[in-house]
């Protein structure tokens, strides 16, 4: 079973162990969506609290945006547009359902 992992490495594992998708692929994006899994676990195993664990969220986060086509100052304006037209969620507030 392969996982996604960083490019970087490839210069540090042997290349036995390595193998390629299509970076436009759809099997590349479920291996971004499992990648995604793997590190919002690890950083709620953190206890929420290790900053390099919301860089690895982060970084497959954007990943995922360029790989459907989606540009990321377009997402940081549609933030920004929600955030003035309905808030943010830094209140707790909640909604019954």
């Amino acid at each position: 079973m392969y996982k996604l992992i960083r490019n970087k490495y490839r210069d540090i594992i042997p290349k036995s162990r390595l193998s390629n998708v299509d970076p436009k692929g759809e099997i590349y994006k479920k291996f971004l969506m499992d990648k995604l899994n793997e590190e919002l676990q690890e950083l709620a195993d953190s206890d929420w609290s290790d900053v390099n664990e919301y860089a690895d969220v982060y970084e497959v986060f954007l990943a995922i945006m360029k790989a459907h086509g989606v540009d990321e100052d377009d997402v940081l304006k549609a933030k920004i547009e929600k955030v003035i037209t309905n808030g943010s969620f830094s209140d707790g507030l909640l909604l019954k359902d």
